[in-house]
């Protein structure tokens, strides 16, 4: 319903301003589809995505709200390297969608 639909967007809203303000000033952040968001960096330097990732993690379970309605947001988070991968768009979503799968994977062999 309506309120399924307004929490769904509450929720994408607050993880763009999670991501947003995590990323560095050369970073774009963008939603893949879904509920998928990346922040693309620039940078080769691993300690750099990874500064990023721990930001956005140290504040899961916090809640967020907006307009009278609260709830916890967690972010699943991967980092990956992609590389020469990124010359062309096909390219640059197809390593976006390898990381999201190989994280999960990694994150159910944790499980």
């Amino acid at each position: 319903g309506s309120l399924q639909h307004f929490m769904h967007l509450m929720l994408d809203t607050q993880t763009l301003n999670r991501l947003n303000a995590a990323a560095g000033e050369n970073d774009v952040v963008f939603r893949i589809g879904g509920d998928e968001f990346c922040i693309l960096t620039d940078s080769t330097d691993k300690a750099y995505a990874e500064s990023i990732a721990e930001q956005i993690k140290a504040k899961n379970g916090e809640e967020v709200s907006f307009e009278g309605v609260s709830c916890p947001l967690t972010l699943h988070v991967y980092t990956v390297t992609l590389g020469e991968k990124c010359r062309w768009y096909n390219k640059l979503f197809q390593g976006l969608h390898d990381a999201i799968e190989n994280g999960k994977i990694e994150e159910d062999k944790k499980e």
